[in-house]
């Protein structure tokens, strides 16, 4: 069935039905795995509303978390909706620090306007950013960042400038 040397599965390959019942027909009772990330998905800002909200001003309402909560789905993470969070950077810190996850990512916020405040609820929470700005777009109002073993990820709170960006990086 398998020819000596030859690759059977790669580092990140995910664990279907098939290709564990090749690892048991090889013998392996235990192999080393890795559990699939948890990934925190916050939108932001003072006009943003949930599904089914009433919306009775300039409001709209909140497709990019559910977007990006699909892609995560699709790339093997586990998406944990953590809701909306105004434009605050005190409520923002405060809804990133206490969450369950890996990886988080918010939308919107990352511009340069007076209600663009994740680097500031960023500063607040130590993280360190790697980067503020990418040469891509739309998108290019991106950012990264890492504290205490978890990646922070603010992408744009246009869904498909969100989008661009969570597939091209």
């Amino acid at each position: 069935d398998i020819r000596e040397g030859e690759l059977l599965l790669s580092r990140g390959d995910l664990l279907t039905p098939t290709r564990l019942a090749l690892i048991a027909a090889l013998g392996y009772p235990r192999i080393p795995v890795f559990t699939r990330p948890r990934v925190a998905l916050a939108a932001t800002g003072d006009e943003v509303r949930e599904l089914g909200a009433v919306l009775d001003g300039p409001w709209t309402f909140c497709n990019n978390r559910h977007l990006l909560a699909w892609l995560v789905s699709q790339q093997g993470g586990i998406p944990v909706h953590s809701g909306i969070v105004g434009d605050d950077p005190h409520a923002i810190a405060d809804r990133l620090s206490g969450l369950d996850a890996n990886v988080v990512i918010t939308t919107g916020g990352t511009g340069r306007g007076g209600k663009d405040c994740i680097s500031e609820a960023w500063k607040l929470m130590g993280v360190q950013t790697h980067f503020s700005r990418i040469n891509l777009t739309p998108g290019k109002m991106s950012a990264l960042g890492s504290a205490g073993g978890r990646m922070y990820w603010g992408l744009p709170g246009n869904p498909w400038a969100a989008q661009v960006v969570f597939n091209e990086l």
